[in-house]
C-alpha cells in the first residue's frame, strides 16, 4: 500500500521547516528563496493545468470525431 498523500504533505513539511531551521541562513535569505519556490510551483501548476486541459480537449474531439462516423 502507498502512503497516503496526507502522511507525504506532513513529513513534506517537517522536512521543510528542518531544512530551514539548520540551514543556518538569516530569515532575510530564506524569505525571497520561500518566494521564488513559490513562483515556481505556480509556474508548474499552471503548466500541468494548461497541458490536462488539452488532454482533455483533445480526448473530446476524439469522442466527438468518433461519434459522428
Amino acid at each position: 500500500m502507498e502512503k497516503p498523500i496526507l502522511l507525504v504533505r506532513d513529513e513534506l513539511i517537517k522536512n521543510i521547516y528542518s531544512a530551514i531551521q539548520n540551514s543556518g541562513l538569516p530569515l532575510m535569505i530564506i524569505e525571497p528563496t520561500l518566494k521564488d519556490i513559490h513562483r515556481d510551483i505556480l509556474r508548474a501548476l499552471q503548466e500541468e493545468y494548461a497541458k490536462q486541459m488539452q488532454e482533455y480537449n483533445a480526448h473530446l474531439e476524439e469522442e466527438h470525431t468518433s461519434d459522428n462516423e
